[in-house]
């Protein structure tokens, strides 16, 4: 059997996490089919971050990541058939960091690009930062994108998709999955056409709502933003535990019942955010093949016609209306035991 090394690299918000958690629930039926997916988690994020240190521009401390790159190391090595690696930290690297991860672990022979609506997927960036502890408004977080997008680096390069596939491609053949424009059931099918595994039927997991990265509605956006600046503020040491807390128990149940108003893209930025996805198409390689509508990328459609969200948010009526929400669920689930 020959060797063939197979990089999904991305892009952020692109349902990486479904791809990926897909695959590790099938590693065994992956390994039946002479495919590798190497090692105990879900990606292979923190492997790339020991191998690549800075070369992914959060990643500050590489050393402690170092174990995880040797044993990816190893495991390539020693496995004679194909290899697939699935780390979004590989999207955003400089041309030169992509050149010393290819030469370290050998060599790749297919990259595969998964990316969404650029509209889309700004507003899923902001609302992650916000679920992050991030206390950036909406016009804040635009204001920064317009900012490092200028200067080519920070969060701009994790969404510039355009010039992902233009410096991977100088090292291989790269599909990009254009993941709008298939259905759930559909996305890893396609996945596979573009990396070029045939005969596999993989089975999708369960996912919890955390996994599955819900979208918060706007006034739950707007009191976890609230949150944050007062649990920063106060430097408290679990304050991460304390968001997963409120995300599981209040924030991801309203979504699911339907409280509250879906985010509305900001009409001011919807026409500058069409012409950044256009130009990000630009940057295609020609003979790039693209899996999907590429014309889906730059689409304000869906995001222009999401109905207006109330901006006045009154932080004590949603906090009651949460807690209420809550109080009945437990409520419920007490009297059904």
């Amino acid at each position: 059997m020959t060797r063939r090394v197979i990089v999904h690299v991305g892009q952020m918000k692109s349902g990486t996490t479904f791809v990926q958690q897909t695959l590790a629930h099938n590693r065994e039926r992956l390994l039946t089919n002479g495919i590798s997916y190497p090692g105990p988690k879900f990606n292979q994020q923190h492997a790339c971050y020991g191998l690549c240190g800075n070369d992914v521009y959060w990643v500050h401390d590489q050393e402690r990541w170092e174990h995880a790159g040797d044993a990816l190391l190893d495991s390539i090595r020693a496995f004679d058939g194909t290899i697939l690696i699935s780390s979004e930290a590989l999207s955003c690297m400089p041309r030169a960091g992509v050149d010393r991860f290819v030469e370290r672990i050998g060599g790749i022979d297919t990259v595969v690009v998964t990316v969404r609506n650029m509209l889309s997927t700004l507003l899923s960036a902001w609302q992650q930062g916000v679920k992050r502890g991030s206390e950036a408004s909406l016009a804040a977080f635009f204001a920064r994108m317009q900012e490092e997008r200028d200067a080519k680096a920070g969060l701009w390069r994790n969404y510039a998709f355009g010039s992902t596939v233009e410096r991977w491609s100088h090292h291989a053949d790269v599909s990009v999955v254009v993941v709008d424009s298939f259905e759930r059931d559909e996305i890893m099918q396609v996945f596979l056409r573009a990396a070029r595994i045939d005969g596999v039927e993989l089975t999708a997991p369960e996912l919890s709502a955390k996994d599955r990265n819900i979208s918060l509605r706007w006034e739950d956006a707007e009191l976890l933003r609230s949150i944050n600046r007062t649990t920063n503020a106060r430097r408290r040491p679990d304050a991460d535990e304390f968001r997963g807390f409120l995300l599981e128990h209040l924030l991801f149940p309203a979504t699911q019942s339907g409280l509250g108003s879906r985010i509305k893209f900001p009409e001011e930025h919807i026409d500058k955010s069409v012409a950044w996805a256009r130009d990000e198409i630009a940057e295609f390689p020609t003979g790039t093949t693209v899996l999907g509508s590429v014309d889906a990328l730059a689409s304000s459609t869906t995001v222009a016609s999401t109905p207006d969200a109330d901006n006045s948010v009154d932080l004590v009526e949603r906090t009651e209306e949460l807690l209420f929400d809550w109080f009945r669920r437990q409520t419920l689930s007490s009297e059904q035991r």
